[in-house]
């Protein structure tokens, strides 16, 4: 057992008469139940308001922007949706560069010339915008009023502000992602990326469109990547998928000095430290502030570990048997590597032999947050191929 610190509400709420630290437990036990009531009182009057912006439902995870419940071109939170290549407005049969809009010559990653967004002079006609305009972005194309495609800036946000928790809702795989401020949660459905006309990894990754161009490398645009947890670069020909955004609406700020039957709400940019004891297995963080390290290095070097490990079975061998499996597993707070399972197996023999050697790994370095070692979740390939 231990103690940890959470914000509530994003908000200051003062019980009227505080309870000192010298209050007995049965006090403390009430003035806990009296501010529950009021929390779930002001909840039900959050319930009340409107909760869509042009039409579009909307979750307020207390950050700079309010996050759509789906995807651009989704019928509900567990729908994919459609796939857009970077800057394009609509979705299409194939994801090629001799495809891509603003494609002025070329057809490879090293060759490709822009007639727009472009920044460096071997990729065509230099105009320096290095984020989307409205006419561009296709969650403003669609959706109209404010919405529009996150920026680098807001994915980073997200990531560092709310708990990702890798888990299936609606029939799907994904990530559910909650606010550390206020609790609410989104969904993040795994829908893959479209390659040429081929959708590849849905259930296991995916990637989502920010508004802002590599202006190192203009043939790349920003986004998040399922795979790696993590703001990426994509080429911009792929088709990914889009979530998007609207600046916070004018009544989500509340007045100052509000009162709620015995409960004072105080400036909305304060807040308190409320503590609570809860064990440490309740605590899932699928991105932390300080990553898991296996032997100095990231995931990928314990990638190499598991090369290095891997016997590969002979039935699958003379049974031409190969492909990717992919496991889940966590690192604990003490470096352990516990809860190995099987997300997507190719063959039970080949899912057994990933599964022995990610579950005999070494201790890792954990993973912390505020500074406090905390267990972390990931998704992982081990690739099995015949030579």
């Amino acid at each position: 057992m231990h103690t940890i610190a959470f914000i509530t509400m994003s908000l200051l709420l003062t019980f009227a008469g505080n309870v000192n630290h010298a209050a007995s437990d049965r006090e403390k036990q009430i003035a806990a139940e009296q501010i529950k009531q009021g929390l779930e009182r002001f909840d039900r009057m959050q319930g009340c308001q409107d909760r869509t912006i042009a039409g579009r439902e909307y979750v307020d995870l207390g950050l700079s922007v309010v996050w759509a419940t789906c995807n651009l071109g989704a019928s509900g939170p567990g729908d994919y949706g459609d796939y857009y290549a970077w800057g394009e407005t609509k979705p299409k049969s194939d994801y090629f560069w001799e495809t891509y809009r603003f494609r002025l010559r070329g057809d490879s990653d090293g060759t490709v010339e822009f007639k727009r967004y472009n920044t460096a002079d071997s990729r065509g006609l230099i105009d320096s915008r290095s984020r989307l305009e409205s006419a561009d972005d296709a969650a403003h194309a669609d959706w109209s009023g404010s919405w529009r495609m996150p920026t680098r800036a807001e994915w980073d946000e997200l990531l560092t502000r709310c708990t990702w928790t890798w888990t299936v809702r609606y029939n799907r795989h994904g990530y559910l992602v909650t606010s550390q401020l206020n609790g609410n949660s989104i969904f993040l459905p795994a829908a893959g990326l479209m390659d040429g006309p081929t959708i590849n990894h849905s259930g296991i990754a995916g990637g989502y469109w920010a508004s802002n161009l590599d202006p190192e490398y203009p043939e790349q645009a920003a986004s998040l990547s399922l795979y790696t947890q993590s703001v990426d670069n994509f080429a911009r020909r792929f088709g990914l998928s889009i979530r998007p955004v609207s600046d916070a609406p004018v009544s989500r700020a509340l007045p100052s000095r509000q009162h709620l039957d015995g409960f004072r709400i105080e400036d909305y940019t304060d807040v308190e430290i409320v503590e609570e004891t809860v064990e440490e297995e309740t605590i899932p963080f699928q991105l932390v502030e300080e990553k898991p390290s296996f032997n100095g290095g990231d995931a990928n070097e314990f990638s190499k570990w598991v090369n290095s490990q891997l016997v590969y079975p002979e039935i699958a061998k003379e049974n031409g048997v190969q492909g990717r499996v992919t496991l889940q597993f966590t690192v604990e707070a003490d470096g352990r590597v516990t809860n190995v399972k099987v997300l997507r197996g190719v063959d039970d023999s080949l899912d057994k032999e990933a599964v022995r050697v990610v579950s005999s790994s070494p201790r890792w370095k954990p993973g912390k947050q505020r500074d406090r070692a905390v267990k972390v979740t990931y998704t992982f390939p081990v690739i099995f191929g015949l030579k």
